[in-house]
């Protein structure tokens, strides 16, 4: 996240290099979350972007930056380590949150100015598996013996491997790796010093830096530009003062907190030697957003014995359309399952909290987490539905398959009135990935596809821990049940990658499979989801409408205040009318049936 200023300041002592002049010795060790970002950049540079169009693919994205590791080895530059962050310290809450509350009011204020140029720059930077699916492809390239995801910061693992590793090249986009004690042969080059197609690197040397410039580290002057962040722009002596700070304790705190660690990827020690092996390599297969709330809970089963357990899940922010319901209340039982994999058979009340939007906050929202008996009823319901569905739609490409599951899941959930309003192209659309800047309705259905889709990956990824434990951890289940959990991530192996299963494609260009029975699948789903809807109604109100209703209920009623989350924030929820606008509109089954299929042509 870096330190304001420190950059900006030793400006005056990078290097400039040539690729073709490097001889072999150097190695690469990347920040990974940084590679995916610049990525992106580099992707756009390469694609001929279209008037209109500021979106690019997964598969665009992961392709640039598989390249740029290729560009570093054919210039003699071995790719040694590509660090992720698997755990992100408690101290960096309060920033995190700010953050994605910042994120949310760009994305309010754009769509109530309707600026669609403000919004298409927010969707791009703001992709919300960026870096899950550049690891994900890295996993699958050449450099998967050199990619990991660690239980802390990359940062301070770059800085570890530099250290014991002479001749090394940091790349990335983080300041605070200038502080760091790296060795006196480490060099630091920042993604955004970079430029397509690559030629030369700029880099820094911190200890040549600090010897230069008559200081011990480059800690002091960052230490300066921590209190005065605007030192640079103000012309504050930044060096007279960095060269004086010896003997303040609060200096001396700042040097050992970015001094040498020794760091390790081993789980907890009170687990067995062969569980620890599986659990280490199930770990390896996470995404950063699963990671991070399954290292919480390994922390927590070695914590000192306390009343009350607080896990909290950062679900990714997505583009949405703002005054409707929140998106991440759709999936949350598919969630709660694999939340409640996790948590092992423990005395201590747990808490799980999912941090996502509500209204025009963000929040953190408890979930349930189910008891063994219901659990196990879960994964059978589940498993029953999605390989029935499976069955019936086997003609269609698989990723297209679980696209529209998702479809499914998503009109299940939905009230009446919101139903009422959904018609075939905009399931078309979301199913294949197109997208509208200008369309809300269409922005906001896709972003409720793409969160029932990953709340399959969360849980496909929890079941892949659980089993991986063998009990050894876990174990809130009999072990003769644990066949069922078997069978349920059986059927979730068949989901697609990142890229196939989150496709993005604008609409005017070709459509990949263009007569692969979509039109038929989308038909007989709406047909199969009214006949459904139409029976419940028969029968009476049901437990999905009760779920539902708390998804919806930040739309309900016009400048009501409503209490949210551990902090006490409330949150005005006026004008929050989103799919409800028809709220008292009542239709016939062939009324209903028409505004479905209105737009079919067979």
């Amino acid at each position: 996240m870096g330190i304001q200023g420190l950059t900006k300041f030793i400006k005056p002592y990078a290097t400039q290099y040539r690729l073709e002049k490097f001889q072999g010795n150097e190695k690469a060790i990347i920040d990974g979350p940084a590679l995916a970002h610049y990525a992106y950049d580099m992707a756009r540079e390469l694609d001929d972007l279209s008037p209109g169009r500021d979106e690019m693919s997964y598969l665009q994205v992961n392709n640039a930056a598989i390249e740029f590791l290729r560009t570093l080895e054919k210039s003699n530059i071995k790719i040694a380590q590509i660090f992720f962050d698997g755990l992100l310290p408690t101290s960096k809450i309060p920033e995190r949150m700010e953050r994605l509350r910042t994120k949310l009011g760009m994305l309010t204020q754009a769509q109530n100015a309707g600026l669609y140029p403000s919004l298409r720059r927010l969707e791009s930077r703001s992709r919300p598996l960026i870096v899950a699916s550049v690891l994900e492809a890295l996993r699958r390239s050449e450099y998967a013996s050199v990619v990991r995801m660690v239980p802390g910061e990359a940062d301070v693992w770059c800085a570890n491997s530099a250290y014991i590793d002479c001749s090394s090249i940091i790349f990335t986009n983080d300041s605070d790796l200038l502080v760091y004690e790296t060795g006196p042969e480490t060099f630091v080059a920042f993604f955004r010093d970079l430029h397509h197609p690559l030629k030369e690197l700029v880099f820094y040397q911190p200890a040549a830096i600090a010897k230069d410039i008559g200081v011990d580290t480059l800690a002091a002057p960052a230490y300066v530009l921590m209190k005065y962040p605007r030192a640079t722009d103000k012309g504050y002596p930044v060096l007279n003062h960095a060269r004086n700070l010896g003997g303040l304790k609060l200096f001396d705190a700042l040097k050992q907190e970015y001094s040498h660690e020794e760091v390790s990827l081993a789980t907890s020690a009170s687990i067995s030697s062969t569980i620890r092996i599986n659990m280490d390599q199930a770990l390896q297969q996470l995404d950063p957003h699963v990671s991070e709330l399954v290292l919480q809970v390994l922390a927590g089963c070695t914590a000192p014995k306390e009343s009350k357990w607080i896990l909290n899940m950062y679900l990714p922010f997505l583009v949405e359309d703002t005054t409707a319901f929140a998106t991440w209340s759709l999936g949350r039982e598919v969630r709660a399952i694999g939340y409640s994999l996790l948590i092992p058979s423990t005395p201590k009340e747990v808490l799980v909290n999912e941090v996502m939007r509500r209204v025009n906050d963000i929040i953190r929202k408890p979930i349930e987490i189910f008891s063994a008996e219901k659990l196990l009823d879960e994964c059978l319901s589940l498993r029953t539905d999605i390989q029935r569905w499976m069955d019936q739609y086997h003609f269609l490409p698989v990723s297209r398959g679980w696209r529209l599951y998702a479809v499914k899941r998503v009109l299940e959930e939905m009230s009446d009135n919101q139903f009422a309003r959904i018609n075939y192209d905009l399931v078309a659309q979301s199913v294949r990935g197109e997208y509208h800047m200008e369309d809300w309705s269409l922005l906001h259905f896709k972003a409720n596809v793409d969160a029932v889709l990953y709340s399959i990956l969360i849980l496909r990824q929890c079941a892949s821990v659980f089993l991986a434990a063998d009990q050894g951890v876990f174990g809130i289940i009999e072990k003769a049940s644990v066949k069922k959990v078997k069978q349920l991530h059986k059927v979730l192996q068949t989901l697609p990658t990142i890229p196939e299963l989150f496709p993005t494609r604008h609409a005017r260009t070709a459509d990949p499979f263009p007569h692969d029975g979509l039109r038929t699948g989308i038909k007989n789903l709406l047909l199969d989801v009214t006949k459904w809807r139409n029976m419940r109604e028969d029968v009476g109100p049901s437990v999905t409408e009760e779920e539902t209703a708390d998804g919806r209920e930040d739309m309900a009623v016009q400048g009501s205040d409503v209490e949210m989350g551990e902090d006490g924030v409330k949150h005005s929820e006026e004008g929050q009318e989103g799919y409800d606008a028809n709220v008292g509109m009542e239709m016939t089954e062939e009324e209903e049936a028409g505004m479905l299929f209105g737009d079919l042509y067979w």
